[in-house]
């Protein structure tokens, strides 16, 4: 019973829009591990298992900077033949209480790839030719979002994100003009962005800017611009 209850949470967070890390938490030796490994064998094409007890080695991967493309490189060197492939990699820290640093890791605000291009070099051949061509399917969100901190990070900006509860979240914030401008990734137009609004209504933000695929709009409060023009942000 208990381990069916923890593999239908498995499947909730698979099956959510904006997945983050998840902390599966409880008394040793009644399965977890043995669950997340059948979880991940019948869910994704490739995984990847770090023990932090049985392997101490592991700590390493964490022991330089915390960016994606450090961590990313440590783990394909300790572990031959280690595929990280968005949305078809699940990669699995057992025991990460022996690892504070790993714990850091993931305590830390939105991971990015420091180049896009390395990203998409990461995904699978058909992935590649499909973005090629226009297509980007679940990817599209998470693309454009790495895009635009490519760009910000090429730019010497810091990246800064905000989340409230797990129900407000804005991707990006810049200043100019001693001005906190709150920018949002949209993959798809559906009006106003939520987030931004209850960003602008509740927090004293008074601008704010949505980066989608449409043409240009001005509102009283935020702007919409085509992705391309983050380059002028």
């Amino acid at each position: 019973m208990l381990k069916r209850k923890m593999y239908e949470s498995l499947i909730r967070w698979k099956s959510g829009k904006d997945k983050k890390c998840l902390a599966l938490r409880g008394a040793r030796q009644v399965g977890k591990t043995f669950t997340v490994e059948q979880f991940a064998r019948e869910n994704y094409r490739h995984r990847i298992v770090l023990d932090f007890e049985k392997h101490p080695s592991y700590k390493s991967i964490f022991e330089g900077d915390l960016d994606t493309d450090t961590i990313t490189m440590n783990i394909q060197t300790l572990v031959p033949g280690a595929m990280l492939v968005p949305g078809e990699t699940l990669l699995f820290f057992d025991e990460i209480q022996c690892c504070p640093r790993a714990c850091a890791a993931l305590n830390s605000f939105k991971v990015y790839m420091r180049d896009t291009g390395l990203l998409f070099a990461m995904l699978g051949d058909g992935s590649r030719g499909d973005f090629a061509n226009g297509v980007f399917g679940t990817y599209k969100g998470a693309v454009h979002e790495n895009v635009v901190a490519d760009v910000f990070g090429k730019a010497g900006k810091k990246l800064y994100y905000f989340e409230q509860k797990g129900k407000l979240e804005v991707d990006f914030f810049i200043r100019k003009n001693k001005s906190l401008i709150a920018i949002e990734v949209k993959s798809a137009d559906d009006g106003k962005p939520k987030s931004m609004s209850e960003l602008i209504d509740k927090f004293g933000i008074k601008q704010g800017i949505a980066l989608t695929h449409k043409n240009v709009y001005a509102g009283e409060s935020y702007y919409k611009l085509p992705l391309y023009m983050v380059m002028f942000l």
